[in-house]
């Protein structure tokens, strides 16, 4: 079966935590990613949790310090709860412009449902590209942190949710 996207939802705020708005949670062999960029690279994520379910790293995709004090992390979550939900992300300590997304998918391998993290960096001025390798019935991500005024990313694929 090939994995389908099923919803996204967005919030974003400052302080020791960032929780959604509901959203609808459906279909089988679900799962979730958790997209999380912040202004402090100093934190710890003490949780990230989708639709209840506690969530983990997705290796390769924290970028730490490389970005200055800009972040970019990923988290799954493996089978959240169907129905309506919320996602949340609880910091060590208070954090300045956190935001989170998360996108749920159907039809995904519950033992493995993210691989493949990666993360790069890059100057304003050039252009913006990340290679994701993948197979065919993949659904991929990105997580793009970029400044105020810096424009909208530009893709050859579906852009679900932009801040």
């Amino acid at each position: 079966m090939a994995v389908a996207f099923d919803n996204v939802v967005f919030a974003g705020g400052s302080g020791l935590s960032v929780t959604t708005g509901t959203f609808t949670i459906a279909g089988t062999d679900r799962a979730a990613m958790l997209h999380i960029t912040l202004d402090d690279t100093s934190v710890t994520i003490v949780s990230a949790t989708c639709g209840g379910v506690a969530g983990t790293l997705v290796a390769g995709t924290d970028s730490g310090s490389s970005i200055g004090f800009r972040r970019t992390l990923i988290y799954q979550v493996i089978a959240p709860a169907t129905g309506s939900q919320v996602a949340s992300v609880v910091f060590s300590g208070s954090v300045s412009n956190p935001h989170l997304a998360a996108i749920t998918a159907t039809g995904v391998d519950q033992t493995t449902p993210c691989n493949n993290g990666t993360f790069v960096v890059q100057a304003a001025a050039t252009s913006k590209a990340i290679t994701v390798t993948s197979a065919n019935g993949d659904l991929t991500s990105t997580c793009i942190y970029h400044a105020a005024g810096g424009g909208a990313p530009t893709t050859d694929q579906t852009i679900k949710w932009s801040d």
